[in-house]
């Protein structure tokens, strides 16, 4: 199993260049900048999660 991981991580990126080089360079654009966002949406989203998991936690402990 570690084998078939460790070939995904570097055979996907090369993979998605590829595809990317085929398709029409719109696509790859649009492909591109949605993922970043995503990214951008989760980083948010855990960063918001982390700091209400942290408030909880100190309320809580004041509370005891």
């Amino acid at each position: 199993m570690s084998a078939v991981n460790k070939q995904m991580l570097y055979m996907m990126p090369l993979l998605t260049v590829f595809i990317g080089w085929t398709l029409p360079a719109g696509l790859t654009v649009y492909w591109f900048f949605s993922t970043l966002l995503t990214v951008l949406q989760q980083w948010y989203i855990f960063r918001q999660l982390d700091k209400e998991e942290a408030a909880t936690t100190k309320s809580n402990e004041l509370s005891v």
